[in-house]
């Protein structure tokens, strides 16, 4: 079992407030701990975030105007006379109570979609778009989410409290994580101005998780566990243990919910228990690390060993079944220009599930949704506007999905909300609930090597790498063939390298463009395994032969040569080495930008972590810049080789020295 420590102490200094998304979660929840608290002495405050108006009846939503005023009159003030009529039970007067009067089922629209004033939120329940009921904090209170968080940070600056209990982001009822959002944002942008706010304990509390809590009905004697699918979550839980007095009294007071009793009662009475249950809430800190430090879709020592957030595993059908979509985990960092993600799944990440990643900023001024389909497609939602992703970067790497967003995307925030969701054929998966990240500065001007993602090459990518390299060497290319060949025969070379080894082939994506790559295989003789058992070599031949590639013989006996002669002065000498830099490359316009030795020291990061000792490369001995980027990487000049067109320098690095 996952085990609790430590007890919640109350003292009659404390102001104790329970926000809850509908009437009967604060006595769940907290019915022992509003007892204890106020047999303390405590200033003890209750609030109601709506009247819970859309569950009760049967069937489908109310038709017509008849059928929406009796869902207003014949369930949501029931709802709230019994509310509180079960805490005036434990000693809290209605005058401790403040009912916001907001819509059941509707938060999520107000967080996402109904923020701000000009369209509010219509409920399907009540066919209203602005509170219908009578005595709330502010009357006839618009649905907005505006509104909601003015009307909480009204409660929170006259309450002040000193302890908080608020619903878990990770409940998986959607008001209830949506409510933990909302009190959350108040209470952070409170805390920019106010030492009380900085100073209140904020506390989770856990009502919906699928099974939770188990056997169903009452168990007096029984503590209550955290979930088994939390155990991993690295949460810290407090509890409130209540005596035999007061346990009984929170068991009759939930019976006074009567129109929730018939559907709902054993699973009411199961939170009956000796003792209450909350969780230390926290806001994640996003390390910052240097531009280019890290490579997306690659196994680097940058990423967390202990993730920004975890996510509950296996805890659903749904997620047993899809489990590339079942979320564990999530990490965060950023380099001043980026915010970078990595998905952990329970499975390999799938083409046919949709990952998506819900921004919100902190002051809030817009939502945006991130709509990625590994391994290329990447499109942003912003209200009714769509368009593809262009300059995000995304990179699959089995049970990861890395990403890069660009700042001027995001907004360039202090402080945002994100909330994962996946889907697949239309159905959910999973979703982490909504988690405020806090970021480190973004950088103000764009400084040299900025603005540029290193990642793992896809397929997609094979042909910006084969129009890079016909741009970087067209004097060798103009040296072999007699006009320049196809563009597609350079890209089946790349499709050739890629197959060999994909994690070879690694990019500099600037402005969603690639504009840098770096090929450096762990083995060459894997490219000519490659080559002759995928049928490479087979097809460029059937290729030549039948004209597609208008390449005559003489261009052949060139390259045939020059191959001989690098054999000629690899194989079975001091030179030898299967690692290389074998081809690199980066666009005339972003030279000396820093871009080909962060790419040189990304593929020679890959090359220790594989255990490899020694590397190997050929560089023109004229090609100056290319010989001072190898020297700053440890790189030293070794030997020299010859083809048909010269002098090679042949550079060696002993990795196992350094």
């Amino acid at each position: 079992m996952v085990s609790a420590g430590g007890e919640l102490t109350l003292r009659g200094d404390d102001r104790l407030l329970v926000i809850a998304p509908h009437p009967d979660d604060e006595l769940l929840a907290a019915g022992l701990t509003l007892q204890r608290a106020v047999k303390a002495g405590a200033l003890v405050h209750v609030a109601l975030v709506t009247l819970g108006d859309a569950f009760g009846y049967p069937g489908p939503a109310p038709v017509g105007k008849r059928g929406a005023a009796r869902r207003v009159e014949g369930l949501g003030l029931v709802r709230r006379q019994e509310s509180l009529r079960a805490l005036g039970h434990l000693g809290i007067s209605p005058e401790q109570v403040t009912f916001l009067g907001y819509p059941d089922r509707g938060l999520a629209a107000l967080w996402r979609s109904h923020w701000h004033g000009g369209a509010p939120y219509r409920s399907r329940y009540t066919h209203c778009d602005a509170s219908p009921y009578p005595g709330t904090l502010t009357p006839a209170a618009p649905y907005t989410g505006e509104a909601l968080y003015s009307d909480l940070r009204t409660l929170l600056q006259r309450i002040q409290p000193t302890i908080c209990l608020y619903p878990h982001p990770k409940d998986a009822h959607r008001d209830h994580a949506v409510a933990s959002a909302f009190v959350t944002y108040a209470l952070e942008l409170l805390a920019d101005e106010e030492p009380w706010a900085r100073e209140c304990r904020r506390l989770y509390y856990l009502v919906h998780r699928g099974a939770w809590p188990s056997p169903r009905g009452p168990n007096m004697r029984v503590m209550l566990e955290p979930p088994e699918s939390f155990a991993k979550l690295g949460e810290r839980w407090i509890r409130v243990v209540g005596d035999e007095d007061e346990i009984k009294a929170k068991y009759q007071a939930i019976l006074m919910y009567r129109s929730q009793i018939p559907p709902l009662g054993r699973f009411l009475t199961s939170f009956v228990r000796r003792n209450e249950l909350f969780a230390w809430a926290r806001a994640h800190s996003v390390d910052r690390v240097s531009p280019g430090a890290l490579l997306l879709g690659g196994d680097g020592a940058l990423w967390s060993e202990e993730p920004t957030l975890r996510d509950p595993v296996a805890d659903s059908l749904t997620r047993q079944v899809e489990r590339a979509g079942d979320i564990v985990s999530v990490d965060a960092k950023a380099d001043g220009r980026h915010l970078f993600l990595r998905l952990e799944t329970a499975a390999r990440v799938a083409g046919d599930v949709e990952y998506r990643l819900i921004f919100s900023d902190v002051p809030r001024s817009r939502c945006l949704v991130l709509r990625l389909k590994p391994p290329h497609r990447a499109v942003i939602v912003e209200g009714r506007r769509r368009q593809l992703a262009r300059d995000v970067v995304a990179r699959p790497i089995g049970r990861w999905l890395d990403v890069a967003i660009p700042k001027e995307t995001l907004g360039a925030p202090r402080r945002l909300f994100l909330e994962v969701e996946t889907r697949s054929r239309g159905i959910a998966i999973d979703r982490t609930g909504l988690h405020l990240l806090r970021l480190p500065e973004w950088e103000s001007r764009e400084e040299k090597g900025s603005g540029v993602v290193y990642a793992a090459a896809t397929p997609a990518d094979l042909a910006a790498c084969a129009g890079l390299f016909n741009e970087a060497f067209g004097e060798s290319i103009a040296h072999v063939f007699r006009k320049p060949p196809p563009q597609r025969l350079i890209q089946e070379v790349f499709r050739l390298c890629y197959d060999a080894e994909p994690r070879a082939l690694m990019v500099a994506v600037v402005d969603g463009k690639v504009g840098g790559y770096v090929y450096a295989p762990s083995s060459l003789a894997g490219i000519w395994r490659t080559a002759f058992s995928r049928g490479h070599l087979l097809r460029w031949i059937g290729s030549w032969l039948r004209g597609r590639w208008s390449v005559g013989f003489a261009p052949l006996r060139v390259l045939l040569l020059d191959k001989f002669h690098f054999l000629r002065f690899s194989l079975g000498t001091e030179l030898a080495a299967d690692a290389r830099i074998l081809s690199i490359a980066v666009a005339p316009e972003l030279r000396g930008r820093g871009i080909a030795t962060r790419l040189v020291g990304h593929a020679l990061d890959r090359f220790r972590r594989q255990g490899i000792e020694r590397v190997r490369l050929e560089v023109r001995p004229w090609n100056q810049s290319a010989v001072r980027v190898y020297t700053r990487a440890g790189f030293k000049e070794m030997g020299t080789a010859r083809d048909t067109r010269g002098e090679w320098s042949i550079m060696l690095l002993d990795l196992s020295s350094q």
